[in-house]
Parts: C-alpha cells; sequence; structure tokens
C-alpha cells in the first residue's frame, strides 16, 4: 500500500479486550487504512471507554484544536541525530517532509531526541519483555509451543530480568516521560520517519532481532512514553519503496494529530512521492 496510514490511538481509546496479548498495559489496537480521513471515521466507530477491559480509559480534554488552527509548531530531530543506518536518502526524504510541514504553516523546532530513543531501547532491553512472556505464556507452552525460533529466544530473555530491574525500568521510563513532557510544551507535535530505512526479507532473516529493533527506532517509544500517532505516506525511493513520516504527541491529541496529518497529506503533489536516482 503506497499510501497507506496508520493510526495508533491513545493507549486505552480503543478497548484492547479480545485482543491476543502482546504487552497488556500498553497494547493498542491500531488501524491501517488508505487515508487519514477513512482512519479518522473508523476511530470513531471503535474508541470509548469498556469496563470490562481493565486497561480502558476515559478521555482528557485534548489541549489544542483538531488542525483547524492556521500554525503550528513541530519537533523535529536535529540533522546530527537522524538514524538512518546507513541509507541517507531516506534522511533527505525526512528534511523533504519537514519542508512541507513549514509550507503548510508549521515551525521546525529542533528537540532532543535521546528520551524517546532511551524509552525506545526498554521495550526489547528491558523487562518490559517479561510482560510479554507473561501474557504469552497463558496461552501456549513457550518452551516447546510452536513459536519462531527468533520469538522464543526473545521471549526467553526474560527470565534475566528481577523484581528489582523491573522497578528500576519504571522509575527511569517516568524519568523519561517528564523529559519528554518538557519536550511537548513547547511543540504541538513531534515528526519522525516512520522507520529509518526498509530492509530486505533476505536481511530480516539473517538478523531478525537487530533489525527488527532497527526498525522499531523511531516507534517503539511511543506505547511506553503515553503518545498518540498518525503515521502519512511522505515520498518514494529510488528501489520503489514507500517512505512515511509518523506525527506524536501525548495522550488524547488523537484528534489533533489527525487534523495536521490531514493537512500533511492535503499538500502532497507528484513531486512530494519521489525522490529521482542521484538527488
Amino acid at each position: 500500500m503506497t499510501r497507506g496510514v496508520g493510526i495508533k490511538p491513545t493507549v486505552g481509546l480503543v478497548s484492547s479486550r479480545g485482543l491476543v496479548p502482546n504487552c497488556p498495559t500498553i497494547d493498542c489496537v491500531s488501524v491501517f487504512c488508505n487515508t487519514v480521513s477513512d482512519g479518522e471515521a473508523i476511530i470513531e466507530i471503535i474508541e470509548g471507554f469498556d469496563f470490562e477491559d481493565p486497561y480502558s480509559r476515559l478521555p482528557r480534554a485534548f489541549s489544542f484544536a483538531t488542525g483547524t488552527v492556521p500554525s503550528f509548531r513541530f519537533g523535529r530531530i536535529a540533522p546530527a541525530d537522524l538514524e538512518c543506518f546507513g541509507m541517507p536518502e531516506c534522511g533527505e526524504l525526512y528534511e523533504r517532509a519537514c519542508e512541507r510541514f513549514t509550507e503548510i504553516g508549521g515551525t521546525a523546532i529542533e528537540v532532543d531526541f535521546a528520551p524517546f530513543r532511551q524509552a525506545g531501547e526498554l521495550m526489547f532491553s528491558g523487562p518490559w519483555v517479561a510482560e510479554r512472556h507473561s501474557a504469552i505464556a497463558s496461552l501456549m507452552d513457550i518452551d516447546s509451543g510452536s513459536l519462531l525460533d527468533v520469538t522464543r529466544t526473545v521471549l526467553g530473555s526474560a527470565a534475566g530480568y528481577s523484581a528489582i530491574d523491573t522497578f528500576g525500568a519504571i522509575h527511569r521510563l517516568h524519568r523519561l516521560r517528564r523529559d519528554a513532557e518538557a519536550i511537548f510544551a513547547g511543540i504541538d507535535a513531534l515528526v519522525v520517519p516512520t522507520a529509518p530505512r526498509p530492509f530486505t526479507l533476505e536481511e530480516m532473516d539473517r538478523d531478525p532481532i537487530t533489525l527488527n529493533n532497527r526498525l522499531g527506532y523511531y516507534s517503539y517509544f511511543a506505547n511506553l512514553l503515553d503518545l498518540c500517532g498518525v503515521a502519512v505516506p511522505n515520498a518514494t525511493l529510488p528501489n520503489g519503496m514507500p517512505m512515511g513520516v509518523t506525527l506524536l504527541a501525548p495522550a488524547w491529541h488523537d484528534r489533533a494529530l489527525i487534523g495536521l496529518a490531514r493537512r500533511f497529506e492535503a499538500s502532497a503533489g507528484r513531486a512530494a512521492f519521489e525522490l529521482k536516482s542521484g538527488g
């Protein structure tokens, strides 16, 4: 889907009852669709508080309008901090996206990406993998069940984390959340690449753990930091692979992000979706 849109709601905005669990405390039902408006229509149907879901949450008021204001501030990653894992042309597409956000009324503000990166590292290099183990252990035998070897390897690492490790990570995460709050106090949304770069299936088969972690470099932190997000198409690499950008904001800013994403989507022209070889 070259023009696909993804909406990751605030955790608890959509009930996760009936969902095969992953990390129940931060699981989130996301929407994949063709346009931002389609995604918003789906969210309006499936959102709502579910008393039977212990992780469902009552929504709070939004802190800025739903994209109708003519100007806004968006956080961007400094060029020196942009990580594309050896594919600089992906960074060029991100720069082009930031230019487009400026053209539709945005003011770019460079932010410190470190708190987001460090929070993302906790997902698979921290005790949240133990929550994954706990959740799936109720469904199948992890040691002898029909799991992929790489999945069994990841879940097997859960035994290496103690209760002390878990609380230490929780305390660190709360500090990182406060750091993220301070950053969002000066911006309306953070714009990041949806993924740093594409990988082939052959590359993924050779090193699935490392490359999956790289694919999640700009997304693994979202639920841990209690953010909502909207991913929209941006441009196409010379090899034909589409690349997108994701708008992120604190919990309950879902409608505001959808409004900004719709404006970005409307600004797309044919030139914005193609990066020619050699420039």
